[in-house]
């Protein structure tokens, strides 16, 4: 049992930047259309568990309609999910933790550590009052000025829970954090991406019980952040 006054906190307790994860991008590259020219990046995005984390645009003075028309970021979206591992873990039974953000423009606008995995194990009934939190961790940096962009969000982590049933009217969050910024404004060249949703699974071993009395709130959220690809929900 988790009372209503008890706290499980994993927040940012999974992989780091040093460790990164299987859904941490890395490098990867833009292709632009004009001159079909391709462009080395290392840093902008969230990091990836349960759902991918979002994507930052490429900074640079020019505009958002000229960006769109000269790069095209529904191609790339779909192309560099290749680089990392996004919907890892086991759905039914999660036990990983969420991977970590990448860096901003600078090596140290470190990106948010994923969440961790806590799992709990009842006979009888399990019930849940309290809060469970195995979010991830917003990036590093301290930036408004378009060249610069932060630290990501780190991806969500995950819960995992067995018993016979299932109660209570607490929290359970494995969300993916917010993309770091300082000034935001609805400007593409702000946003760093957030961190992709984690996985949270409840397996009751007593389908027909008449405790699985849970009204509580279950949370796999996508961070914000990366203006037009959020990180996704788990």
């Amino acid at each position: 049992t988790v009372g209503a006054s008890g706290i499980i906190d994993a927040k940012g307790a999974g992989y780091n930047n040093a460790e990164e994860g299987p859904g941490h991008i890395g490098k990867y590259k833009v292709r632009r259309k004009s001159d079909n020219h391709l462009l080395s990046r290392e840093h902008g995005h969230g990091g990836s568990h349960g759902g991918c984390g979002g994507y930052a645009m490429y900074f640079s003075s020019i505009t958002k309609e000229k960006l769109f028309d000269d790069y095209d970021y529904d191609a790339l979206f779909l192309e560099q999910r290749t680089q990392d591992v996004t919907g890892y873990d086991d759905v039914r039974k999660p036990t990983m933790p969420g991977s970590a953000g990448t860096r901003g423009a600078h090596a140290s606008n470190t990106g948010g550590a994923g969440g961790g995995a806590v799992s709990f194990e009842a006979s009888k009934l399990f019930t849940l009052d309290g809060t469970i939190d195995t979010s991830g961790d917003q990036g590093r940096g301290d930036y408004s000025d378009y060249r610069f962009l932060c630290g990501c969000g780190g991806a969500g982590g995950s819960i995992y829970i067995k018993a016979e049933s299932f109660a209570g009217v607490g929290v359970a969050r494995a969300n993916g954090a917010n993309g770091k910024y300082t000034n935001w404004i609805d400007d593409y060249r702000h946003h760093s991406g957030g961190g992709g949703g984690g996985r949270i699974a409840v397996q009751c071993t007593n389908a027909g019980s008449s405790t699985h009395t849970f009204t509580g709130t279950l949370q796999a959220h996508g961070g914000v952040g990366g203006y037009r690809y959020q990180g996704k929900d788990g």
